[in-house]
């Protein structure tokens, strides 16, 4: 799994069928090596795959992107971890309030007037939901503090967490 946290793209690379392929949601690109631990794909975009010593991956460069995507953990929230992202979280940027909750087992985005969107765990602290991506913040002492949320014309609006807001459940709406 490699990400970016500037703009929240992601790919994966997996060797299947015998082939390096980059897969991107159902999209499966087979990579064809040309030397110096660069690949093109079978679209003929350009794609660079950095390795280490020792031959560990560590970067994927994708087309003419100055921007690496970076190797990275898959995220799978513990329910406490939920729990430590739950609350409600307004912006000085937008006039929003965003509440995070989890509800019947599932950790879910509230909005106004929108349907509850599921958070999908990417990477470490980090989700997609409806409006984008949502990278979670903390402060000095590692609690959560915000978020930054990035999705389409959207770029690093952040949030604060309300700290009068609970750990709770929501509300079957």
């Amino acid at each position: 799994l490699y990400f970016n946290a500037i703009d929240g793209s992601m790919r994966t690379v997996s060797f299947l069928e015998g082939k390096l392929q980059v897969v991107n949601g159902r999209d499966r690109i087979a990579l064809k090596p040309i030397g110096n631990g660069t690949f093109v794909t079978t679209t003929g975009a350009p794609v660079r795959h950095t390795f280490a010593e020792g031959g560990t991956d560590v970067e994927l460069r994708l087309g003419s992107n100055p921007e690496p995507l970076l190797k990275s953990e898959p995220f799978t929230p513990t329910p406490e971890q939920i729990a430590d992202f739950a609350g409600t979280y307004r912006s000085d940027e937008f006039d929003a309030v965003y509440r995070m909750a989890l509800h019947e087992g599932a950790f879910r985005l509230e909005r106004s007037k929108m349907r509850p969107s599921p958070m999908l765990p990417l990477v470490k602290d980090t989700f997609r939901a409806q409006p984008g991506v949502i990278q979670f913040t903390r402060d000095a002492d590692g609690r959560v503090s915000g978020f930054v949320l990035q999705g389409g014309r959207v770029k690093h609006v952040k949030f604060w967490k309300d700290p009068t807001s609970p750990r709770t459940t929501s509300t079957p709406r």
